[in-house]
């Protein structure tokens, strides 16, 4: 693991609730953006720049992935097995079948991780090479080393941010960083005008 600072020029984690199509084309824990704009209602930006998106999820809602699967998706499943969800085989399909605390789990000490990996590649690969540039082959030579980094498989994205996160998930839990209990801020909960409910649901 680099002994620079992993969040180097990432500032920012969004608490998103996708619409609920999304939800049912593609639902996903969460992603890295290389480069977000967040805007109020009136229009005015309150923040742009890279930042990692951690997306609503409904614990009490199963979610299906189908019976064949890849190689990719069967370690996908298993990691959500360990992470605490429960997993159904049918005749058409797995169902996975959440809890609170498997889904916190999930995006807590998982995913965060994995899009923290992202970001660590994206670093590695372009942010720092391009800071050792002089003045005038900056603007060419970045975007060489950005048409190259998106040009690469996914899945070898996808295995370094897997590596990278598992050996932070490691190392945390070494230090008895992680796993935490949850804590309810009462009063944020009211002053942002959100359901108590929804943060007390069942833990079984």
């Amino acid at each position: 693991m680099s002994h620079q600072p992993t969040w180097e020029g990432l500032e920012t984690v969004v608490l998103r609730q996708p619409r609920r199509k999304e939800q049912a084309l593609a639902s996903v824990w969460g992603r890295l953006s290389y480069f977000a704009e967040l805007v109020n209602r009136r229009g005015d930006v309150l923040y742009s720049g890279p930042a990692i998106v951690i997306e609503a999820v409904n614990p009490t809602e199963p979610l299906k992935f189908g019976k064949s699967l890849s190689l990719d998706d069967a370690a996908e499943l298993e990691r959500l097995r360990s992470d605490g969800h429960k997993v159904r085989l049918g005749d058409r399909n797995h169902t996975i079948e959440p809890t609170l605390e498997s889904c916190r789990a999930t995006q807590l000490y998982r995913t965060m991780p994995h899009e923290l990996g992202h970001w660590v590649d994206f670093l590695e690969k372009v942010q720092r090479p391009s800071a050792t540039l002089g003045p005038g082959e900056e603007a060419d030579h970045y975007g060489g080393l950005l048409d190259r980094y998106h040009s690469r498989p996914q899945r070898e994205k996808e295995h370094f941010a897997h590596a990278f996160a598992e050996r932070l998930r490691e190392r945390l839990e070494a230090i008895r960083a992680i796993p935490f209990d949850r804590e309810l801020d009462l009063g944020q909960v009211k002053q942002d005008g959100l359901r108590l409910e929804d943060f007390r649901l069942s833990q079984s």
